[in-house]
């Protein structure tokens, strides 16, 4: 697509964008709150956009875990943590379930015991904040794809 058709979404409803950055910034504030890694919350943005197909945001995420500590072992098996063995912490694995289980929300009565699981690991405040970390980086997911948000621009 060229970007002759690109509708720029955060142009053309800036208090929309600036609404969606104000939940990113709470998200960050909650997180050194309660002591919660930006690595753990990088891996989730990472796994969410692999599944939503966002090359723009799988570019700034990846870039953005290893600024965080990620290791690039861990960046390049995400899409399969299930099957990497122990590269994944438990902390880890647990929110990467609940990054799947936030972008396929008709699946979610089908993955209560992994969610219940996730909470146990995490506890709830932790468990609650990466829910709402992968909830809010499918919006930016989503804002960006249909903006033709190029990679790296």
């Amino acid at each position: 697509m060229s970007n002759d058709n690109r509708l720029a979404l955060g142009d053309a409803f800036p208090a929309a964008f600036k609404a969606q950055a104000a939940q990113t910034q709470a998200l960050w504030k909650r997180a050194e709150e309660i002591g919660v890694g930006r690595d753990l919350i990088e891996l989730v943005f990472v796994r969410c956009s692999q599944i939503n197909g966002c090359a723009f945001c799988l570019d700034v995420h990846v870039r953005e875990g290893l600024k965080a500590g990620l290791s690039t072992q861990k960046l390049s098996v995400t899409a399969a943590w299930r099957e990497a063995g122990d590269v994944y912490s438990e902390q880890e694995h647990a929110a990467l379930a609940l990054a799947e289980i936030a972008c396929a929300p008709a699946r979610v009565p089908f993955t209560m015991e992994e969610q219940a699981h996730a909470r146990e690991v995490l506890g709830d405040d932790a468990a609650a904040l990466l829910s709402w970390a992968a909830i809010c980086i499918n919006g930016w997911n989503r804002m960006h794809a249909l903006s033709a948000t190029p990679v790296g621009g």
